[in-house]
């Protein structure tokens, strides 16, 4: 089976050459979301491969059997994401 992961790896490939700002910016100023992805990542043992939010849907849908989407900090009563939404319908 392969996994499409919407999200990072819960690593930070090269940290050690970024400075602060742009090392808690590519985590959305959230540290929790390096625990949170690590454990997805940890948790699917089949062959998978991350994207970023542009990913197209016709890619996931011709290449992949199943996509992940770590939404902690998406399900959220006043978050309206219309894009996503399209994403999913795709």
């Amino acid at each position: 089976m392969r996994v499409a992961i919407v999200g990072q790896p819960g690593f930070i490939h090269d940290s050690y050459k970024m400075n602060i700002d742009n090392l808690l910016g590519s985590v959305g100023f959230n540290t929790g979301n390096l625990v949170y992805m690590h454990a997805i990542t940890q948790h699917i043992q089949s062959e998978k491969r991350f994207f970023g939010w542009g990913i197209k849907p016709d890619l996931i849908n011709k290449n992949f059997n199943l996509m992940v989407f770590a939404a902690a900090n998406q399900l959220n009563p006043d978050k309206d994401l219309p894009n996503l939404a399209k994403l999913f319908e795709a």
